[in-house]
């Protein structure tokens, strides 16, 4: 009791079911009395069909046909062997313990050329619309629409509010992403 009884036991109830223990024997008998089920009606016959009492003709069994034992070629003899003395021998070949020179290939020089993206890198913006719009003037209003600074005439009549310059927000076709940014270090070493 090292926790000083924190943990108690119950005594959980114990299920128990009798069983009887019989022989082989009477375990047989018991199930040869539920295998045999007893029949409390008859079954009715059906009736035989009523007809001629004419023989029925039943085919005569086929003999099957002998078989014949395949009679075996005689093996050939030596007599029988083809003539071999049209044939010509084979030159002897000629063997040397050098191995022989074989000419050495003009290296090939390699050109490495550098890798640029022959595509235009689209340039970052904030805003994606379907045409790509150039940054405009820092003293020009966003607006949709571009328009052109209006002066006020000096001719001394009176004219409406003067209008500031306007210009649409820088915008991009596309979504530039971190692998699509050009790189700022040179892709070659001047050395």
């Amino acid at each position: 009791m090292v926790f000083g009884g924190i943990f108690r036991t119950e005594q959980l109830p114990i299920e128990a079911t009798e069983v009887s223990v019989i022989s082989g024997e009477a375990f047989a008998a018991l199930m040869a009395a539920q295998d045999s089920p007893t029949s409390q009606s008859e079954v009715a016959q059906p009736a035989q069909p009523v007809g001629d009492n004419e023989a029925v003709d039943v085919p005569a069994p086929e003999t099957t046909p002998e078989q014949e034992t395949p009679e075996f070629a005689p093996a050939p003899s030596a007599d029988d062997a083809p003539d071999v003395s049209e044939l010509t021998p084979l030159p002897d070949a000629e063997v040397s313990d050098a191995a022989p020179v074989l000419p050495t290939p003009e290296p090939e020089v390699a050109v490495e050329a550098p890798e640029t993206g022959e595509a235009p890198v689209p340039q970052a913006s904030v805003r994606v619309a379907p045409e790509s719009v150039t940054a405009p003037d820092p003293e020009a209003r966003p607006d949709p629409v571009e328009q052109d600074a209006v002066q006020q005439a000096e001719t001394g009549e009176t004219v409406a509010e003067p209008q500031e310059a306007t210009a649409p927000e820088e915008a991009a076709t596309e979504i530039v992403t971190e692998a699509e940014k050009p790189a700022a270090a040179p892709e070659t070493s001047l050395r």
